[in-house]
């Protein structure tokens, strides 16, 4: 998921998720802690592996002190993450669920984030790839907030049914964000130029491949070449990609507003959460 997203992104859906099964931990605050400064230090290191020196107009911590210092500032906040996990046994979580909380991480984050790194290293600069194998990476990347929901569902001592709403919810909110960030991606054309080059291309680019692989716009996608003329038409080419990524989008939303009504509070809080994932293409297509 985006590190550019605000801190408060997710202990605030911990939070909800706690609420929604009933709970009101004081916990979510160290734990939401844990998983703020986990994601700054994945962060940090994924900048170091795309060598993003700077993003959305501002030098990264890569950008400012160089690649020595960042690795030790990512070490920094990874073991102060854990100690912000530590603190939750203070605030009277059991080690029970401690447990199952360092269990959930494991089995949905720990994995599923590090095959989808593998999968980035692999998928750069190739435009041979089908829609699906992209989207199912995304999928891979949103296990983050799909621990964190579960997290907050065993914070409020959730049912299994209940934490396997609150897992679902969560990965299609993480998928939405990710399907939201490579849509922007395809408008704003240092960000594209930077994808194109460097990283794994945006989904609706795949989109569009799909229906147009011809060597004029495959000729177009060559790094040496990309400017802003370039960086336009490939944008302009990619609007019916964007669509459907879009419909995806809300297709997800329903599917989430579906499993809300299941959970017994904070129903209207995670609708809205996923609704601000909408995207009106109306405005976006150039």
């Amino acid at each position: 998921m985006n590190q550019g997203r605000p801190d408060y992104f997710r202990p605030a859906l911990l939070s909800l998720c706690c609420k929604a099964v009933g709970g009101t931990s004081r916990a979510t605050a160290s734990l939401g802690a844990f998983f703020i400064l986990t994601a700054r230090a994945i962060g940090i290191h994924d900048d170091i592996i795309d060598h993003s020196r700077d993003k959305e107009g501002r030098k990264t911590i890569l950008g400012k002190y160089g690649q020595d210092s960042a690795l030790i500032l990512s070490d920094i906040l990874l073991f102060k993450s854990f100690t912000m996990l530590q603190k939750t046994l203070q605030l009277g979580v059991s080690t029970e669920d401690l447990i199952g909380i360092l269990s959930t991480i494991d089995n949905t984050w720990t994995s599923e984030q590090s095959s989808a790194e593998a999968l980035d290293l692999e998928f750069r600069n190739r435009f041979d790839l089908s829609p699906q194998q992209c989207l199912t990476k995304i999928t891979m990347v949103a296990s983050e907030i799909e621990a964190i929901a579960r997290a907050g569902g065993i914070l409020g001592r959730g049912s299994p049914p209940a934490l396997e709403v609150l897992g679902k919810y969560g990965r299609l909110l993480g998928t939405n964000a990710i399907l939201t960030d490579e849509i922007v991606d395809m408008l704003q054309f240092p960000a594209l130029k930077k994808r194109l080059k460097t990283e794994t291309a945006p989904l609706p680019l795949f989109y569009a491949l799909e229906v147009d692989r011809s060597p004029e716009i495959i000729n177009l996608l060559d790094a040496s070449k990309l400017n802003s003329r370039t960086l336009k038409t490939i944008s302009r080419f990619a609007t019916s990609g964007m669509k459907k990524v879009s419909k995806i989008i809300e297709a997800n939303i329903e599917t989430a507003h579906d499993l809300t009504s299941q959970l017994t509070n904070c129903n209207e809080e995670l609708n809205l959460l996923i609704d601000s994932t909408s995207i009106d293409m109306s405005n976006c297509v150039m």
